[in-house]
């Protein structure tokens, strides 16, 4: 190994406490009403306003927004929108583990799904949030497709409730999601999270930030999350994660970030969706629905079909660059490439009668969503006489490629004549001879298998279907979409006195092609919006604020179904319009929001005939109410309520005063924290939630619903201890969801599909400060060792050969035969020696070192040997038989990132030492250019 660590790499000292004895941050906001926001801004607003409140003591601190799009970085409680907010702490305390869990106790904000697939849902104000322009990474586009983000690794989450077309441009008026990644810091710290929850999952956390150089000039943030096990539905799950931030400081005007990070999951034995039949439908002969009611189950069901998997790569990497003109004006620019690949053989679930009959669609679907995003922007402040301005103003483009495996391969689990398992026969128009077409019916199916939600003993299975492993083959890629948006966006926040007044526009060139599977047009759009926003602002006594703002949404039209008439059709771009009034403050004592609105957005459906339609407008409007209280210290209480009445207000005659499927009208919830004064480190938390009845199983073209969603109230418990052991901070926490094991349906945005509530869920974690809470005084720096207590810093880089092992490869043939089952060392594959390169930044804790170390792997295919023609090579025409081929060739790449644990040998000062460990981490691993003869081009 070669050590690239001057002896100038003395780093500051560091003083890290890793984990707090006390849980109020900020103004003690808890989740349920982190939406208010104001609490980023409550020091100042407090110092600002001598009347506040009474002066309670908060440890802690919130900061500003790190981004508001094209608003730029400005407190929250100064924002004339809506805005919810949750800290990684907030996340913690109630042992989330995805998005939707951690805004529980924020009433305007309702999950839409539970125990499904990968890849949490959600809507706010009754309308769902976008999964290709909804959601952002630090303020940037970001391909967010049913994944599940590990929200350790974050350090906080916003949501823009409502409409944010020139906050963020292209995105529904129900919000966008802003997931805040975890930076790098400026003392050292590092933690290991370790955390148990039912049914059987395991997930750990290894997060390391601080310095890397004396000055404090260069750091560095690692994250790492590994997650395996059972869910409670019985799905197995996996999920590895590891991000890596650098940030540099080159002069004092002049920085630089660069991030990124890689995600892989897996699931298995998983539903995609469970719906049920809003219209009537024929199963083996027999005509049913519509469903109109059916009886709440736990959520622990199991409805997806045995053999299904699916597994997400994601990557993301991203570059900023800084420069502080002056000390008003700054500039910016960011860019990104992020790619999703999703592929997976799912399963639907298709309930068609009140008694929880269904039957299982089986499909594989291969998606892969590339983005490339640019943003350039200049803030700055200066004054005209009395008037005070605030200046945002920038460029933007985001390219958006969405190919995919054209066709989508589906069919119905059936059975053959032969009575083995097969796809079910669908019924054309003409019917089939001695099976006539069945009249008003939506569809008519034949020699299907059913199943039932409440008999967990008969469950859908792909295991031995052949025409299930037939459709499981390797994708072939379609540009399916291209999405282009370049923007010029420009704001002022004009202020004089206690008065603000806010003004901009964004300027959009948006530009969609939209294609079939066999590349050929289907339509393109050009549309070029301009989207305002008004606003103003008041300060008032007590840290007030009173706001009343106009803003507009701009989304993606939606394309026409397959069962369409005009399938693949679309009408481009929609746009929505976003009244609000509101009231936020923000003290010492706690703080409160309330905030009525309007949304007004057009309405696409498929109507009778069956063709889709743009025809109407549906309104969305309601109240709001967040707030909390510190009664005295150690207490806080806080509670959130939101109303909603959402209707279709214009287009087809029988629709318009129908309530919106789906959404909710009520929703109230209410928790309370207490740090115990007798039970030092000791804090006890509640909570309760409340959802009221929504309506579902009307589709757009039926005039009323007539199956309803009834009301849940479910309650939460936790607790968790704070203490130090041997200098080392350390922190437990235990949580209940769900403790009554309430069951309850969870609509999904639509009305037409549900899940299961989550049951009673256990939760235990662990969290353990690596390093020492009294090594803060000692000098860190570079080249230390042995049995110091000082914490050192390093780099280095190391280059050597890699000896890879010959390996066996299990084939299945789903092409020529897809009844022959897996064959077992079909090839034994001899891969040559080649070499590696790896990088490693590491701190020496002492006697142990924790390092992060990337490397790169190239080594080359050698003899082949092809043990069964059962699975037949065929090169440029020529069947190859089975035997050795010792001219093989190909070559294969890994890519990984590793956490190693070392432990140091020797003393310090010596000048020889030695280390024992070990590492985990994640590898990705390419493999291509394979040929059983390399001399010849095959």
């Amino acid at each position: 190994m070669v050590s690239l660590s001057p002896a100038d790499f003395r780093l500051r000292p560091s003083v890290s406490r890793l984990l707090a004895a006390s849980f109020l941050a900020g103004t003690a906001l808890s989740p349920a009403i982190a939406h208010a926001g104001a609490a980023a801004g409550a020091a100042e607003a407090a110092d600002a306003d001598a009347d506040a409140g009474p002066a309670i003591v908060v440890t802690g601190k919130q900061e500003a927004a790190p981004s508001n799009g094209a608003l730029g970085n400005r407190l929250i409680i100064d924002t004339p929108l809506s805005i919810g907010q949750v800290s990684a702490d907030q996340i913690a305390r109630i042992g989330a583990t995805t998005i939707d869990q951690a805004f529980a106790y924020d009433a305007g904000i309702r999950a839409n799904n539970s125990g499904v697939a990968s890849g949490n849902t959600f809507s706010v104000r009754g309308l769902p949030i976008d999964r290709t322009n909804g959601y952002k990474v630090d303020g940037l586009a970001f391909p967010y497709w049913f994944q599940d983000q590990p929200i350790e690794a974050l350090q906080g989450i916003e949501v823009l409730k409502g409409a944010g077309g020139f906050v963020y441009g292209f995105a529904p008026p129900g919000g966008v999601v802003n997931l805040i990644s975890k930076k790098a810091t400026n003392d050292f710290q590092a933690t290991f999270n370790l955390q148990f929850r039912s049914n059987n999952i395991l997930r750990e956390l290894l997060d390391i930030g601080g310095p890397l150089n004396r000055s404090g000039s260069l750091k560095l943030r690692f994250n790492a999350v590994n997650e395996q096990g059972t869910l409670y539905n019985g799905a197995y799950n996996k999920n590895q994660f590891a991000s890596l931030a650098l940030t540099g400081q080159v002069t004092d005007k002049l920085s630089w970030e660069l991030d990124g990070f890689y995600q892989r999951t897996r699931q298995d034995n998983q539903v995609n969706s469970v719906s049920f039949n809003t219209g009537k439908i024929s199963i083996n002969g027999v005509t049913y629905g519509p469903v109109t009611s059916l009886k709440a189950l736990d959520g622990a069901f199991e409805p997806g079909a045995k053999g299904t998997t699916k597994f997400n790569d994601i990557d993301s990497l991203t570059g900023r660059i800084n420069y502080q003109i002056s000390p008003d004006w700054k500039a910016s620019f960011a860019a990104r490439y992020a790619a999703l690949d999703e592929r997976f053989p799912g399963s639907l679930a298709a309930i068609y009668d009140n008694q929880g009959d269904y039957y299982s669609t089986v499909y594989n679907m291969n998606r892969l969503f590339k983005y490339y995003v640019f943003d350039a922007s200049i803030n700055g402040k200066f004054d005209t006489g009395p008037f005070h301005h605030e200046i945002v103003a920038g460029l933007s483009s985001l390219t958006d490629q969405f190919l995919y495996d054209n066709p989508t391969r589906n069919f119905i689990l059936g059975t053959n004549a032969d009575g083995s398992a097969g796809a079910a026969v669908t019924v054309p128009a003409a019917g089939l001879p001695g099976v006539p077409r069945v009249p008003g019916v939506s569809a008519q199916y034949i020699n299907v298998q059913t199943f039932n939600i409440y008999n967990q003993n008969n469950q859908p299975t792909i295991l031995g279907n052949a025409k299930a492993l037939y459709n499981n083959r390797p994708p072939v890629w379609t540009l399916y979409q291209h999405i282009n948006q370049r923007a010029a966006y420009i704001s002022d926040t004009v202020s004089w006195g206690p008065l603000s007044v806010l003004v901009g526009a964004r300027y959009t060139r948006y530009d969609e092609v939209n294609s079939n599977p066999d590349g050929g047009l289907i339509s393109t759009f050009r549309y070029r919006p301009l989207t305002p926003i008004y606003a103003v602002t008041l300060k008032l006594p007590y840290a007030i604020r009173a706001y009343f703002s106009y803003v507009e949404a701009l989304q993606d039209g939606a394309i026409a179904p397959t069962t369409a008439t005009n399938s693949g059709a679309s009408f481009g771009p929609l746009s929505s319009h976003q009244y609000e009034a509101g009231l936020k403050s923000a003290g010492r004592w706690g703080s409160a929001s309330l905030a009525a609105f309007r949304i007004v957005q057009p309405s696409e459906y498929v109507d009778a005939t069956p063709t889709f339609v743009r025809d109407g407008n549906a309104r969305y409007q309601g109240i709001e109410f967040n707030g909390a209280v510190v009664p005295f210290s150690g207490l806080t209480v806080s509670a959130s309520a939101a109303y909603l009445d959402a209707r279709q207000v214009s287009g087809k005659p029988a629709l318009v005063g129908e309530r919106i499927p789906g959404t909710t009208k009520f929703q109230l919830s209410g928790q309370v924290e207490y740090a115990l004064p007798f039970l030092p480190g000791v804090t006890v938390l509640g909570g309760v939630r409340h959802s009221s009845d929504a309506l579902g199983g009307a589709n757009t073209n039926l005039p009323a619903s007539t199956f309803v969603y009834p009301a849940s109230t479910q309650g939460d418990l936790g607790a968790s201890y704070a203490f130090d052991l041997s200098d080392h901070a350390i922190l437990l926490r235990a949580n209940v969801q769900n403790v009554t094991n309430v069951q309850y349906w969870l609509p999904n945005s639509t009305g037409t599909g549900l899940s299961a509530g989550i049951p009673r869920t256990f939760s235990l974690a662990v969290q353990v400060g690596l390093n020492r809470n009294g090594s803060g005084g000692a000098p860190v720096h570079i080249g230390d060792g042995g049995g110091s207590d000082e914490s050192n810093a390093y780099i280095a880089m190391d280059a050597g050969i890699a000896l890879p092992s010959t390996f066996k490869a299990t084939a299945i043939n789903t092409v020529d035969n897809p009844t022959l089952g897996p064959v077992s060392n079909a090839l034994r594959v001899h891969q040559q020696t080649g070499w590696d390169v790896d990088g490693i930044i590491g701190y020496n804790l002492g006697r142990f070192s924790a390092e992060i170390e990337a490397g790169f792997k190239r080594y080359g295919v050698g003899a082949i040997k092809f043990n069964d023609a059962t699975v037949p090579i065929e090169v440029a025409g020529q069947q190859h038989v089975a035997g050795d081929y010792a001219g093989g060739g190909g070559r294969t790449g890994v890519l990984s990132v590793l956490f190693n644990g070392l432990f140091n040998i020797g003393q310090k000062d010596s000048a020889w030492r030695g280390f024992l460990g070990g590492g985990v981490g994640l590898a990705r691993i390419s493999s291509g250019q394979w040929t059983l003869d390399s001399s010849k081009t095959s």
